[in-house]
């Protein structure tokens, strides 16, 4: 989930959401991104239009438009052209639109997928319906993008579950060098899921995202458990994990 102006050149975002937003309001900015090359390439890149979703808004007023593309929203408000309605969203929400983008291909996600230096992971933010950053229509790999692949991908056929469990565990931390995670060994923290390998899998939609998985019955963090028979045991043990790079102060 990425704000709608990640889809500028980079002559155009210098400075914080709201300067952007305040540089959309000049009629010769937006006509000279318009007419820039590297413009339309990302949103044609990023679905356009009819691809391109808003996520969250800021401004109360906008709301209605969350999880709805950018065509559609023109077609409500009566804009002729998606990309100024683009610009006038982001002019009234002060910059900060955040959006989510279908520009992927199943058949080159599944490609991908199987390459045995492919780990699985999501940049989506640690989120939760009654939280700070729940608010929106968040992306559906907030809340079930590991079950997916166990629920989905592995029953597929298209990972062997041993293989999606290395890809979601060992791999990462070797990538990562991370020398002490990853693995169930003598010494290492205890970082364990417990699932149903019949069961699991994920619930969020695009339409309705805000929905946990099903399936997995434990979870221990650094040993602690944190999910008992499916309920949340209130433990919070969890810990910053610094990568290899990392420069004590």
């Amino acid at each position: 989930m990425h704000p709608w102006f990640a889809l500028f050149p980079a002559w155009a975002i210098e400075g914080p959401p709201d300067k952007v937003a305040e540089s959309l309001k000049d009629p010769g900015f937006r006509a000279k991104l318009k007419a820039d090359a590297r413009f339309q390439q990302y949103v044609d890149e990023h679905g356009g239009p009819e691809g391109i979703v808003a996520s969250r808004v800021v401004n109360p007023s906008l709301k209605p438009f969350e999880g709805k593309t950018l065509a559609e929203i023109a077609r409500i408000r009566g804009d002729s052209d998606p990309i100024d309605t683009c610009f006038d969203l982001i002019v009234e929400d002060g910059g900060v639109v955040f959006g989510i983008y279908h520009n992927m291909s199943e058949d080159d996600v599944k490609t991908v997928m199987k390459m045995p230096w492919v780990a699985i992971s999501s940049d989506a933010l640690a989120t939760r319906p009654d939280g700070p950053l729940g608010e929106g229509v968040p992306h559906p790999r907030s809340y079930g993008t590991n079950p997916r692949v166990l629920g989905k991908y592995v029953r597929e056929n298209v990972l062997s579950l041993e293989d999606a469990v290395r890809k979601m565990t060992s791999l990462p931390a070797q990538v990562m060098r991370l020398e002490d995670r990853g693995s169930l060994r003598e010494g290492y923290w205890a970082d364990v899921v417990v699932f149903d390998p019949e069961t699991v899998r994920d619930q969020a939609t695009f339409e309705k995202p805000k929905q946990y998985p099903v399936g997995i019955e434990h979870v221990l963090v650094n040993g602690v458990p944190v999910l008992r028979d499916g309920e949340h045991t209130g433990a919070k043990p969890g810990k910053a994990v610094r990568g290899a790079a990392h420069v004590p102060r």
